[in-house]
């Protein structure tokens, strides 16, 4: 016996895209697998799947539309998705890029220092564009001068 929904003759052939007479001679000629008529009430209980698997009723689903509309709503819903992550792809490649660009700077940096560190220290250079500094040029170092002494130092010298 099939499982699932089941309707009574009428709420059939209401259902159903043939006249009620087809729907009975179908009925009467056993040609609608898993229907049966109840011996106490002469009332006919008729699968769903039976109806649909003759041809006498378009398949729908559960949202209410046929097995092809729902097809062709799932088709568009997985285009636009589709769109949506190529999108998403490329973006992700154009950010991808950017920061390889990016990298590629901080490495030329870093080389650049590990050579200046490589070459130990060099003078430091005057880089102002006055007139009263040549450019190039090394600073001259202030000269040395006695450091000055703290509180405790000079209370000892006036104390010894």
């Amino acid at each position: 016996m099939t499982t699932g929904p089941t309707l009574n003759f009428a709420r059939a052939a209401e259902a159903v895209t043939c006249s009620s007479g087809t729907l009975r001679r179908r009925l009467y000629e056993g040609k609608l697998e898993g229907a049966a008529k109840d011996e106490d009430t002469g009332r006919w209980s008729i699968p769903i799947s039976s109806l649909v698997g003759a041809g006498l009723m378009p398949a729908t689903t559960s949202s209410g539309m046929s097995e092809d509309e729902e097809r062709d709503s799932e088709v568009t819903r997985l285009r636009e998705q589709n769109l949506k992550l190529l999108h998403r792809a490329e973006m992700a490649e154009a950010i991808s890029n950017e920061r390889g660009l990016a990298l590629d700077d901080v490495r030329l940096a870093l080389d650049e220092a590990r050579r200046a560190l490589a070459a130990g220290p060099q003078p430091i250079t005057a880089l102002s564009e006055t007139p009263a500094v040549a450019v190039g040029v090394p600073i001259a170092s202030p000269t040395p001068t006695e450091p000055k002494q703290g509180w405790v130092a000079r209370r000892l010298r006036r104390l010894l």
